[in-house]
């Protein structure tokens, strides 16, 4: 169901632009749209800017400036009756995978791009140090702008396990 979900989202973030070479921001709340939506850019061989919801209104703006993203999803991409299969596109490794902005402790936060096989590469280490397997949950409560979120959102699905999504207030509620 997921997969299907992501192929009719990435099929019409093509048809809107989406592709290699290009980056799209994903500014959505943690749900289930936004893991669609980050999975669906991937499949169209574009990279994505991972925006937090809660992000000042400047620093958002540096970042849609700084990476000028073909598209800006602050909604879910209605994904009904699309076409559910894969598309057919191959994406170097060396391609990028998201753009991250640094805290800006030390000036202006600054993007660093990460390339597919460093994402690939840290997801299968992360595989051996945290074995999941199918029937696993894991809870994802990192915020989407911060690098370690691709670990709590993407490891469980290289096995066939949950993600289970905490929303903002229940991620930042310690009890």
């Amino acid at each position: 169901q997921l997969n299907t979900r992501v192929n009719r989202t990435a099929r019409i973030l093509a048809d809107k632009g989406a592709g290699p070479g290009q980056f799209v921001a994903v500014t959505l709340p943690r749900s289930v749209d936004l893991l669609v939506s980050l999975l669906a850019v991937l499949k169209t061989g574009a990279a994505f800017l991972p925006i937090d919801v809660n992000y000042p209104a400047d620093r958002v703006a540096h970042m849609l400036d700084d990476v000028a993203p073909v598209l800006t999803l602050s909604e879910p991409v209605l994904d009904e009756g699309g076409d559910p299969t894969n598309l057919a596109r191959r994406v170097p490794a060396a391609a990028p995978a998201y753009v991250i902005f640094t805290s800006g402790s030390t000036g202006r936060p600054k993007g660093v791009v990460v390339p597919r096989a460093a994402l690939d590469n840290f997801l299968f280490a992360m595989r051996r140090q945290l074995p999941l397997a199918a029937g696993d949950q894991l809870l994802a409560v990192t915020t989407i702008g911060f690098d370690i979120a691709g670990l709590e959102l993407f490891l469980p699905l290289t096995v066939g396990a949950t993600v289970v999504l905490a929303d903002r207030d229940t991620a930042r509620d310690p009890a």
